[in-house]
């Protein structure tokens, strides 16, 4: 089973919510170049996002989009604290990848809270750049 397929069942599994209108068309396959998913807990709602982060699309342009729309719908809806997740399918030695993933949080009471990590697929494993927390919720 693929990677963007792995994590879709183990977000679904979650209770996360597959949003085809934000993601790179219906169905979540290889060559998907970005899959969202929407989650609403208690009063607070997450968003994810994963990006496969080469050069065959400006993944930067297209994740700062949909962070957008994800900050817009918080605003319209009733919660306490909105937390967008990009999950970055790359490596962790691109240095141009990890210079956008190094994101410093001071303060995790804000009411929009951005995270972004670098998946590492070949390695297995999830850095986390800058003061931002390793773990969110249930993704770890």
């Amino acid at each position: 089973m693929s990677f963007p397929k792995k994590i879709t069942e183990k977000l679904l599994e979650r209770d996360y919510n597959f949003v085809p209108r934000l993601s790179d068309g219906e169905l979540v396959g290889n060559d998907s170049k970005y899959i969202s998913f929407l989650k609403q807990s208690g009063t607070a709602v997450y968003g994810v996002v994963l990006l496969r982060a080469d050069n065959s699309f400006d993944y930067r342009d297209v994740y700062i989009r949909l962070k957008e729309t994800f900050y817009q719908f918080a605003g319209g809806i009733n919660c306490t604290n909105a937390y967008y997740v990009g999950l970055f399918v790359g490596s962790d030695e691109d240095a141009e990848l990890k210079d956008f993933c190094t994101n410093d949080i001071e303060d995790y009471t804000l009411k929009l809270n951005e995270i972004r990590w670098i998946v590492d697929v070949e390695k297995k494993k999830i850095f986390v750049m800058g003061s931002q927390p390793d773990k969110l919720l249930d993704l770890n």
